[in-house]
């Protein structure tokens, strides 16, 4: 006598799709994402009119409206800054150094920053603004 034993249908194919779904889904966030590090001190940069709108950049320097100071994602005092920029300089090449000073930042250590900077070997220095969102 002859016993047919129903084996149980193999469901593995079903999810496959899904899988594909979501590693395609993953890599179109990724790509169409910007994936920036966010600054260890808060910042707000001044407002301007001219300029293309970006995000704040991660190879900057920032000053808080405290007056701490962040190089390279390090906070600094600004008697380790001639120490602290000539690696980061280093690292920059040819690059302008970019600053992301607060708007309620002081002007004077803005201007210690620049200094130091200088002395370190820096030549080209922009600062980092904020487009303003009023027409």
């Amino acid at each position: 006598m002859r016993i047919d034993i129903k084996q149980a249908q193999r469901r593995d194919g079903d999810i496959l799709p899904l899988i594909n779904i979501v590693f395609l889904l993953l890599i179109f966030f990724l790509l169409t994402s910007t994936i920036a590090p966010k600054p260890d001190i808060d910042v707000t940069p001044p407002d301007t009119q001219d300029g293309e709108p970006a995000s704040p950049p991660a190879d900057a320097i920032y000053l808080s409206a405290e007056g701490f100071v962040s190089v390279d994602g390090n906070e600094a005092t600004f008697e380790e800054l001639p120490r602290v920029l000539r690696p980061f300089l280093a690292s920059l090449g040819d690059k302008p150094v970019r600053i992301v000073a607060d708007r309620g930042s002081e002007g004077t250590d803005l201007l210690q920053i620049v200094d130091a900077i200088r002395a370190a070997g820096g030549s080209t220095i922009r600062l980092v603004t904020m487009r303003d969102s009023a027409p």
